[in-house]
């Protein structure tokens, strides 16, 4: 992706558009759970529109997957390549670690360790979220510097 991507324009001037995305593992907030239900423990959905104010737009969704995937909605499939490093992916396997025999999957295990942000942010690709509207996603690091490198050059 090229940064004129991110570049916009405030008052006349160009600026670097970044968000900034922090984990909380190991602290307090949760991480997203799987879209897909292996084992038929959940099946429907869950409002969450009055935690919010105004419309998340949409609704916590849990599809049946018994047997495997339904052809929709869409879910990630692996390995997967990483639209900015060209990178490949597959299901993390930590079962010399943890005692898990299971390749973990966002789909339906969720954002189950920190390795997998990856995984969530193609999940965030397979549900309709496009490489430009994750552009500001990808620079969100060299917008944080920017942001306090400009104090010293008196932007």
């Amino acid at each position: 992706m090229s940064n004129q991507i991110n570049k916009k324009q405030r008052n006349g001037r160009d600026v670097f558009v970044g968000v900034g995305f922090g984990s909380d593992f190991n602290g307090l907030a949760g991480w997203p759970s799987g879209r897909f239900d292996t084992d038929q423990n959940v099946l429907g959905y869950t409002d969450f529109s009055s935690l919010f104010v105004g419309s998340p737009g949409g609704h916590g969704k849990c599809y049946l997957a018994l047997g495997g995937f339904p052809p929709s909605p869409p879910h990630v499939m692996y390995p997967f390549t990483s639209p900015l490093t060209g990178a490949t992916f597959d299901r993390s396997d930590l079962s010399s670690w943890s005692g898990r025999p299971e390749a973990y999957d966002i789909s339906v295990d969720g954002v189950a360790h920190v390795g997998m942000i990856p995984d969530f942010v193609e999940a965030l690709r397979v549900m309709g979220i496009s490489d430009q509207e994750l552009g500001p996603l990808w620079y969100g690091a060299e917008a944080y510097i920017r942001m306090w490198k400009a104090p010293r050059r008196g932007d």
